[in-house]
């Protein structure tokens, strides 16, 4: 048995293998881009959300401050009335 033709299925599967090797070793490189460029994008909505949770607090505060307001003005024109 000669091992001639068995060096030509050797060599092309090594060829194979490395060219899918070096596909997944692309693939994995433009993955880790995309996971890097989605992790800023998730950290900035995350930035964005806290502001707007903190917007939210001052507003509350605000609301129930032009309340009292209004109450005390309704008391004193009642009072000023009397």
């Amino acid at each position: 048995m000669e091992i001639t033709p068995f060096i030509g299925y050797v060599i092309t599967v090594v060829i194979a293998f490395g060219g899918f090797y070096g596909m997944v070793r692309a693939s994995i490189a433009k993955l880790e881009v995309l996971i890097t460029d989605l992790r800023r994008d998730v950290e900035k909505h995350n930035q964005v959300i806290e502001r707007t949770y903190a917007l939210e607090a001052d507003m509350k505060a605000v609301k129930t401050d032009i309340n009292n307001i209004y109450h005390k003005f309704d008391e004193y024109k009642i009072g000023g009335t009397d």
